[in-house]
């Protein structure tokens, strides 16, 4: 039997600034896994298992157009219901704008979460002579949650994305005739998408 276990961690303290921002974003990264695999029947049977996860927490960088003070009370005054929608999807700018312009640049921070995990079995035996039936199952489920500017606050958290699970089997007999060996082989694999 053999096994193996990783593990690595980023933290805010060992990355670098980025260009745009005027101080480093909090960040927490940890990737981590293992595996485990070896022979059930001795030169008969094997099986193995792995399984990555990662965590992410922390701040993203966020910049976009938005609205300067004169647009938004102009906004404000032609449509009064506007405020609640105004106030809770744009900040104001906070780079230096036009007064007496529309449009502003803000730059700032947003928390950010990352959650993925990553698992895949494979089952490997040789049914007879040369012939072999293997069989393998994954599964990945990410998620991520993660603010985005100036979109509608209902969607600012919970975006997930996409997840699969697979099953698979592949039977390879094999046949000696004279001295070579004639292969067929059989393959079915199922995938499922979720969104």
């Amino acid at each position: 039997m053999a096994w193996s276990l990783f593990h690595n961690y980023q933290g805010a303290a060992l990355n670098a600034r980025e260009q745009t921002a005027t101080t480093k974003p909090q960040r927490v990264f940890n990737q981590f896994g293992g595996s485990i695999g070896g022979p059930i029947l001795r030169n008969k049977m094997f099986v193995f298992g792995a399984f990555e996860g990662y965590r992410e927490n922390g701040k993203q960088l966020q910049q976009a157009n938005v609205p300067t003070p004169r647009l938004r009370n102009a906004m404000i005054a032609a449509v009064p219901a506007y405020r609640l929608y105004v106030d809770a999807v744009f900040p104001l700018p906070n780079q230096p704008y036009d007064p007496q312009g529309v449009i502003g640049r803000f730059i700032g921070t947003a928390p950010s979460r990352l959650i993925d995990n990553h698992e895949i079995v494979r089952w490997d035996t040789i049914v007879s002579g040369n012939s072999t039936l293997t069989v393998g199952a994954s599964r990945d489920r990410p998620n991520q949650y993660q603010y985005e500017l100036t979109t509608s606050p209902l969607r600012r958290e919970g975006n997930k994305t996409g997840r699969t699970s697979a099953m698979s089997w592949d039977m390879q007999p094999g046949r000696r005739k004279r001295a070579s060996v004639t292969t067929t082989r059989a393959r079915f694999e199922s995938i499922v998408w979720y969104r």
